[in-house]
């Protein structure tokens, strides 16, 4: 490639980098190839320069901080591949569903985030995410790319700065945000979350309970 059109292909894969990792997907970079050709509606690179460009940017740091990668073997339509699945560490890298994100439509704003709920302290998006309330994350003195941990007490979760060893911990991001799974918190608490949760600081931790 010249470097008019190396400068074009690294901004797009840049765009649709940030739009997943906004949205919290997981993905491939394959999906990043399909996607960049999707928005352009033309070849710009070939999967090769793309998916080296992919794997430049995460290993020069520039992912967000909730952001890991794990080498898979996934079933493609050209057979069984092991690859890079690129996930938010709040979800299973083994849910990856390397046909999500040719459903994705195609917008003008990239990077753009979904708009909150009303509620945000209380209500899941439909990804099934919700962010801890930032006043509460300050309150309870928490500090950006602090390990944080889940726990569970007499019917409350609550999001707290010490853990068991083997404990999954989860990481305040750049932005001082805490994003939580449904799927997580239901499992903690053996009960569906469809009307939500609520949270209130507890010292230097912030308990989560179920809205009844």
């Amino acid at each position: 490639m010249d470097a008019t059109v190396a400068d074009t292909v690294l901004l797009k894969v840049e765009e649709v980098i940030k739009e997943f990792t906004d949205s919290e997907r997981s993905f491939s970079a394959f999906d990043v190839t399909k996607r960049v050709r999707a928005k352009e509606g033309k070849v710009l690179a070939r999967h090769e320069d793309i998916k080296k460009i992919v794997h430049e940017i995460y290993d020069l740091g520039n992912f967000p901080d909730d952001y890991s990668r794990m080498l898979q073997r996934v079933q493609m339509s050209s057979g069984e591949k092991r690859i890079f699945v690129y996930f938010n560490i709040n979800n299973n890298v083994f849910d990856y569903d390397p046909t999500e994100i040719k459903n994705i439509p195609v917008t003008d704003d990239v990077g753009s985030k979904p708009t909150p709920d009303k509620d945000s302290s209380k209500s899941f998006t439909k990804e099934g995410r919700i962010n801890v309330p930032k006043k509460l994350i300050g309150e309870a003195n928490f500090v950006i790319s602090q390990k944080i941990y889940l726990r569970i007490n007499q019917g409350r979760v609550y999001v707290c700065d010490n853990g068991l060893p083997l404990q999954k911990f989860l990481v305040v991001n750049k932005d001082q945000r805490i994003r939580l799974s449904k799927r997580i918190l239901e499992k903690m608490f053996s009960q569906s979350l469809d009307k939500g949760v609520e949270f209130a600081v507890s010292g230097n931790s912030i308990s989560i309970t179920p809205v009844n």
